[in-house]
């Protein structure tokens, strides 16, 4: 048994990924069987972080780590808006801590840790037409975890458009002055397909304010 328990955790060490947390359907991809974990739990192994969250002994999630995990439970879970445009190189604050915006298409019960991890923000209702793909301009960024999906510039724009209230309006004001780069087939295609033609309006309007180029090609 104690043989078998020990080639089952250094199946883990060579395969899960460090910081990232796993659950029981992917222990059983890589040939763990999952009725085993409570027992790994048991002998101090894993340490489960709450249903179906796992981590071995001495690890701890991270930001990254967090959201992959949490991409295998949500439908298009990707990182959205100020946090996709931080991780694009347009940001305007530095934070101490950063709040994660995430979107996806369907409801999810965060558990507490990835809560506390994350000071998340979590959107599910469509910003976009059943049209348009639900992974259109979103991909993983270069170099980084392949499981992390990150909108582009173009959508992280509207997404903060959209998650802004009228006090915020300043610093997404601050975000578009940055945009001086942007490709305006992937926004015109974003735009076409947004099922809230005041955010187009006032991205346009904004843009212009801020004379970029490519805000006259923008078609509301």
């Amino acid at each position: 048994m104690l043989q078998k328990l020990t080639r089952d955790v250094q199946t883990l060490m060579d395969l899960a990924v460090r910081g990232q947390p796993f659950d029981r359907r992917y222990v059983a991809s890589i040939g763990v069987l999952p009725a085993k974990l409570p027992v790994l739990v048991k002998n101090g192994w894993l340490n489960e972080l709450s249903e179906n969250a796992y981590l071995l002994r001495g690890d701890k999630p991270t930001v990254e780590g967090t959201v992959a995990y949490l991409s295998r439970h949500v439908p298009n879970l990707h990182i959205a808006g100020r946090s996709a445009l931080d991780r694009r190189g347009i940001r305007h604050f530095l934070y101490v801590r950063e709040r994660v915006h995430l979107r996806g298409t369907g409801s999810f019960i965060f558990p507490v840790w990835a809560k506390a991890l994350l000071l998340l923000r979590y959107e599910q209702r469509p910003l976009f037409d059943s049209d348009l793909d639900a992974c259109y301009a979103v991909s993983a960024l270069p170099l980084k975890h392949h499981d992390v999906m990150v909108s582009h510039r173009e959508r992280a724009i509207i997404e903060l458009l959209a998650d802004s209230d009228r006090g915020e309006l300043e610093h997404a004001t601050n975000l578009v002055s940055e945009l001086r780069t942007i490709r305006p087939v992937v926004l015109q295609t974003l735009a076409d397909h947004c099922l809230r033609r005041d955010l187009i309006l006032t991205l346009k309007a904004l843009s212009e304010d801020q004379g970029h180029q490519w805000a006259s090609e923008l078609r509301c």
